[in-house]
């Protein structure tokens, strides 16, 4: 099997790093905040037998340069950037973004929106919709102790992140751990605005979304979102994962796969709830 290959485009100060894999269909698979590309860690292999994935870090997250000044545009225009040097100029993609990734997708509809086929929104913010009451997640930064910085970890993901408990296994922890600490942007001052909403508008391509059912985040505001991205294509699908929390593709990554696979390449998924 071919690995997952890892390539850096850009010169310094705007260098982004992308996790490659697979051949067919582009799709672009951007994380969420305080993120990286293991957001995607149970996707790219799944996703890259059918198709060709790549997952960069956004701009100062993860392993990619630090941009300034810190906007929309200058987030998502590396990535499209980088894009161009990978695949080449007049190529037609598919885009995926996770939470505050969907907000950096507007960046890039604003960008290179024509050449955009479909975008795949799950836990998105930019609707301009009103996220969700919930407990404020704690810091860890001022602890030395390793299993209590895990520790708090495991408790913000299960605030944020994670419906099911037992879904936070310990490499979900590393994860979590490890984006958290490399993190420069904070993502909740675009998320929560209605950039994507907006980018939405004139937007011809399909537009489809996957929301868990348990998502902290929306869980009494599901049919707001649904509403918005059926406004923007009311022939597209929105995808509710039951039993499943804000980071879905995690928690429930056969289900999503299988969607996005389905929506991309056409081929059949087992039944589950849609609303």
């Amino acid at each position: 099997m071919e690995p997952v290959r890892r390539i850096e485009t850009g010169a310094p100060g705007r260098r982004v790093v992308w996790h490659v894999a697979g051949s067919g269909p582009i799709l672009v698979l951007l994380h969420g905040g305080y993120g990286s590309w293991t957001h995607w860690i149970r996707n790219i292999w799944p996703l890259a037998q059918h198709m060709r994935v790549l997952a960069p870090d956004t701009p100062g997250l993860g392993d990619s340069d630090m941009v300034e000044p810190l906007t929309l545009e200058t987030l998502a225009a590396p990535i499209c950037a980088g894009l161009e040097e990978i695949v080449g100029t007049g190529q037609r993609i598919n885009i995926a973004g996770f939470s505050f990734g969907a907000t950096v997708a507007a960046g890039m509809l604003n960008l290179i929106g024509p050449s955009v086929d479909r975008l795949i929104v799950l836990g998105g913010g930019g609707l301009g919709v009103k996220r969700s009451q919930m407990a404020e997640l704690e810091s860890w930064r001022h602890l030395a102790d390793e299993a209590a910085i895990r520790a708090v970890h495991r408790r913000n993901l299960a605030l944020l992140m994670l419906h099911d408990h037992d879904a936070i296994d310990e490499a979900a922890v590393d994860y979590q751990r490890e984006n958290t600490r490399r993190a420069r942007v904070q993502s909740r001052g675009f998320s929560g605005t209605d950039s994507l909403r907006r980018a939405l508008v004139g937007f011809g391509g399909e537009v489809h979304g996957i929301w868990g059912e348990e998502d902290a985040t929306a869980r009494d505001g599901l049919a707001a979102r649904e509403a918005v991205l059926k406004g923007a294509n009311p022939d597209g699908q929105f995808l509710i994962v039951p039993k499943a929390g804000h980071w879905v593709q995690y928690e429930a990554a056969a289900v999503v796969n299988a969607a996005l696979i389905e929506w991309i390449k056409g081929t059949p998924r087992s039944p589950a709830r849609n609303a």
